[in-house]
């Protein structure tokens, strides 16, 4: 499918260059691009797991998404390690933004958003998204897992 293909192929340049944007001719194994290829792009922008800033060539800068990042998450490097962690600085610090555990873990804030989001499918927290990036607030289901971790009085 070619959904997987690209993003798997996104997420590979995300776990060995850390850089959440590529080239259309990167993301296809370095081929050049045809018609079909970046018309199949446009509909991974429809979705959301992808941005593509408008261009005139056959070979535009592509930006993997929070989305697109969450939808390939179990190519990411240590997901589920990287996603503990997460929670971890959550729960002891009280951190909210996807750019201030990034700080802290040295991840890209992108995989800090796909966690967000994963949060989010189990219903523990909304986000909002703004020029910083993803900030979080709990549910009444994520007061009760985040804030009584520790017994901590809020």
């Amino acid at each position: 499918m070619f959904t997987d293909y690209i993003i798997k192929n996104f997420i590979s340049i995300l776990n060995n260059k850390n850089r959440a944007h590529a080239t259309a001719k990167e993301l296809n194994y370095d081929s050049e691009c045809d018609n079909k290829f970046l018309q199949n792009l446009q509909v991974l922008e429809m979705y959301g797991l992808v941005q593509i800033p408008k261009s005139i060539d056959n070979n535009p800068q592509v930006l993997l998404t929070f989305k697109g990042a969450y939808y390939g998450s179990e190519y990411i490097n240590n997901y589920d390690e990287i996603y503990d962690d997460v929670v971890d600085l959550i729960k002891s610090d009280s951190l909210k933004t996807t750019h201030e555990i990034m700080k802290i873990l040295g991840v890209h804030h992108i995989i800090i958003g796909a966690i967000f989001i994963d949060l989010s499918e189990q219903g523990l927290i909304t986000y909002e998204q703004g020029l910083g990036g993803l900030t979080l607030e709990f549910s009444k289901e994520g007061e009760k897992y985040f804030k009584t971790w520790k017994n901590i009085t809020w």
